[in-house]
């Protein structure tokens, strides 16, 4: 499937090579800008001295909203395996046949009053067979609050190796903005 069908192949490489290029300069004016921050105190950025990549994804895992709803979800999906074995509810059924008007119980010897009592019975494994199902949800439910932590950690490790890549590039264009300060 072509991107740009009413392009030729050397106008859509042209397309591809013109938005590349602008990347490149929207990068190049990013970090113009980022160089000309004041510099930050030791204080607005943690780093690896004052705090531990394991600390912050235990904080992380401990203090994440979304990691606490997926295991609310778990531990309900858990609770709900006792009760999918249960039977149905039983059910009470009250009523009135060929009532006369105006309403009395005792003018017709075709009136008659109900009172039933039921309870669905079913097929003998069935009970037994809905458990396993609640408890297959359960366990696949407890997989994906699993993934959610450990998607979680992975987002704090990934946010936490681009700080120390930013803090290491600030260092080194400091270094670099000294020593050109001492060649000038």
């Amino acid at each position: 499937m072509k991107v740009f069908p009413e392009l030729s192949s050397a106008g859509a490489q042209r397309a591809v090579y013109a938005r590349s290029r602008a990347e490149r300069w929207l990068r190049y004016g990013l970090l113009a800008i980022w160089l000309t921050l004041p510099p930050a105190h030791a204080e607005d950025f943690p780093n690896a001295s004052t705090r531990s990549l394991e600390v912050l994804v235990s904080q992380a895992l401990r203090d994440n909203p979304e990691i606490a709803a997926a295991y609310a979800e778990r531990d309900a999906a858990a609770e709900r395996i006792g009760p999918a074995g249960a039977l149905d509810d039983p059910m009470l059924e009250t009523g009135v046949v060929n009532a006369p008007l105006p309403f009395s119980l005792r003018r017709d010897d075709m009136t008659m009053t109900m009172l039933g009592l039921s309870q669905r019975l079913p097929f003998p494994g069935k009970r037994a067979l809905r458990r396993d199902v609640a408890a297959a949800d359960a366990r696949s439910i407890e997989s994906a609050a699993e993934e959610v932590a450990n998607r979680v950690a992975r987002d704090v490790r990934i946010a936490y190796a681009d700080l120390q890549l930013a803090i290491a590039s600030r260092d080194v264009v400091r270094e670099a903005l000294a020593t050109v300060r001492q060649l000038g």
